[in-house]
Formats: structure tokens, sequence, C-alpha cells
């Protein structure tokens, strides 16, 4: 018997949460198209979201039955009847939760990790510029699209480093005779 009345409990709930996950879907899925996903994404974000709200709004009226209501009440000045619904105080909070989670889960399955666009850009790089593939790769910065093209491979920028080191540290260079005494003296101490 109980079983039954949580079952029904959860069937009026589940009916009376459709016009929430909706619009509530229909919110995350414009969004997502307005900050530029894709319309195939937007659209399986909205669906996810409208899935999880509904079942997160729906949960808490079945939990909370006396918690929602709707009252038919006259307007006096138009004397039109108009639907008043009374909501939980808990089921905002919960649809902001399942949206925020559903967003971040289902950004795992629908948008590709920034590792795998990466890769599909190098590809489409070298495509376009009909160099190899591997050329390509190594031109960039490990994990980045920092073209190195054309900047010292990092062990000529250590020499470089270390070159101007030891002839900072003697003040016979050229560039050392344009400095004033204080200056070289202050490079000395940062270097030394």
């Amino acid at each position: 018997m109980g079983k039954g009345k949580l079952f029904a409990s959860l069937l009026n709930a589940a009916k009376s949460s459709a016009g929430p996950a909706l619009t509530s879907g229909a919110l995350t899925g414009g969004l997502s198209l307005l900050t530029g996903s894709s319309p195939l994404a937007a659209l399986g974000y909205g669906l996810a979201d409208t899935l999880a709200s509904g079942a997160s709004v729906a949960g808490v009226r079945a939990l909370r039955p006396g918690s929602y209501s709707s009252k038919k009440v006259r307007n006096l000045d138009t004397g039109k009847i108009e639907t008043i619904n009374k909501t939980s105080r808990a089921e905002t909070p919960v649809n902001i939760l399942a949206s925020i989670g559903t967003g971040a889960l289902a950004s795992n399955v629908l948008e590709p990790s920034q590792s795998l666009q990466i890769a599909q850009q190098v590809e489409q790089r070298s495509l376009m510029n009909r160099l190899p593939l591997y050329d390509q790769e190594m031109m960039l910065s490990p994990g980045t699209q920092y073209q190195m093209a054309g900047l010292p491979t990092q062990e000529s920028f250590q020499q470089l480093l270390n070159d101007q080191l030891s002839s900072a540290m003697s003040p016979n260079t050229s560039w050392m005779d344009y400095l004033n005494p204080q200056d070289r003296q202050l490079i000395q101490q940062a270097l030394g």
C-alpha cells in the first residue's frame, strides 16, 4: 500500500514538474547555443537538463507532497480565473544544482576535450600548410597552440642565458658601458 501511494505521488509530481523542467532545459539549451556550442550539443545540453531538472523537481515534490499546490483564484478587477502555484522552497536550489551538475557531466560527453581540439587543429593546420603532421607538432609547445617556429630551442636559449650571465659579470661588455655604476651594481647583485 505504501509503495503504491509513493508511486502515485511520484507520478503526480512528474506531471506537475514538466513545466519547470522544460523551462530549465530551454534556458540551458539556449544559453549553451549563445555561448558557442554547436546546435546539436546545445540540444543535448537542453535535453539532459530537462531530464535532470524534471527528476529533481519531481523528487522534491514526491518527498514533500504538501509543498506543491495549485489554486484557482478569481481576479476581482478583471473577473478572470487565474491559477496560482505554490512551490516548495527547496525546488529552486535543487533545480539549480541539477542544472549545474548536468552541465558539468554533459560537457564531458558532448564537447571534445582541449587536447583533442588541439590535435584536430594541428592536423587541420598541417593540411592547410601542406606540411607533414610531424613537422607541425614539432613547431608547437607541448600541449598548447603556441608556435615555436623561429624561436630558439631550449638548449640554445639556455646557452644564450649563460652567455649573458657570464658577460654581465664582467663590466667590460658593450651594453654595460651605457649603464651608470648603480645600475651595474644592481644587475651584478641580481645575477650574482
